[in-house]
């Protein structure tokens, strides 16, 4: 269930709208139950939107710090995207793209995390106001120590 949704969402309505137009109570209820899911539904979507963008470019731009400061793509678990633009051409080079399972990255020595993960260090914490918590999310840099 996602934004994406939203899109069937107004043929929906309009065709619940249509199949009780025989009644006017019927249909008045169905367009008021249309538009207020339809809404919640919009809601969702723009909230939901904005933290994966906010939670997005807080992550590459963390990530990306660390390759300003000569750290290795292949030292750094920064999500699938992230390590994929970077090493895909790497891995590739290698051969068996297909058998990558773990992201793109060799020895992750740097993790880009929602949360602060055994072995690791904290080297930065940066935060998001959430539109859909209603509350700040906290994204971290982790170093492993060595």
């Amino acid at each position: 269930f996602d934004r994406h949704m939203l899109a069937a969402a107004y043929p929906l309505a309009l065709f619940l709208v249509v199949l009780h137009r025989r009644s006017a109570t019927a249909a008045r209820a169905t367009t008021l139950l249309t538009c207020l899911l339809t809404g919640a539904l919009a809601y969702f979507s723009v909230t939901a939107t904005h933290d994966y963008l906010a939670w997005n470019r807080i992550r590459w731009e963390m990530g990306n710090e660390l390759l300003a400061q000569g750290v290795d793509s292949l030292n750094i678990a920064g999500g699938f995207e992230f390590n994929g633009w970077h090493n895909y051409d790497t891995f590739r080079s290698r051969g068996n793209v297909e058998r990558v399972f773990h992201w793109w990255y060799d020895e992750p020595m740097y993790l880009i995390s929602m949360s602060v993960e055994p072995g690791y260090r904290i080297v930065r914490r940066a935060e998001y106001g959430s539109w859909l918590h209603r509350r700040p999310i906290a994204l971290y840099l982790l170093k492993k120590p060595g």
